[in-house]
């Protein structure tokens, strides 16, 4: 288990004990993946040489869909970045957060604790099966 890895169980460890998440680990000679996964919906951290990314979807199927974006994709878009919920829901915080997505790569742990904080506090709706933002953002 990698450092990172072992960062994000303690600063994501809310979404194993109130969504009720499983933790699934990827290490690739790119970075580290990690789903969170529920009865409804997955969060996918993805680090990679120190960028960090948050992005949430919906399961499809009861399972995790494959990875599409609105960003240059004609495929139907499966993933919304946090700071795009973020923003939807609080455009001051947004500022914040997307400074924070900005700090300088060794600053992993300051990231991982805010944006934990940012994920628990404007996607617990998503984590609950509620995807009203998510739909009218996609």
């Amino acid at each position: 288990m990698s450092k990172f890895s072992k960062k994000c169980k303690y600063y994501f460890s809310f979404l194993i004990s109130e969504f009720g998440c499983s933790y699934e680990l990827e290490i690739s000679i790119y970075g580290t993946t990690i789903y969170y996964v529920n009865h409804t919906s997955c969060v996918k951290i993805v680090e990679e040489k120190g960028d960090l990314f948050i992005s949430l979807a919906k399961l499809k199927d009861k399972k995790v869909p494959e990875y599409t974006t609105k960003t240059g994709s004609k495929n139907k878009v499966n993933y919304i970045d946090l700071l795009v919920i973020i923003k939807q829901k609080n455009e001051n915080d947004y500022e914040y957060y997307n400074t924070v997505f900005n700090v300088k790569r060794k600053k992993i742990d300051f990231k991982l604790e805010e944006l934990s904080k940012a994920l628990k506090l404007y996607a617990e709706d998503f984590l609950k099966g509620d995807f009203t933002v998510f739909n009218s953002l996609i």
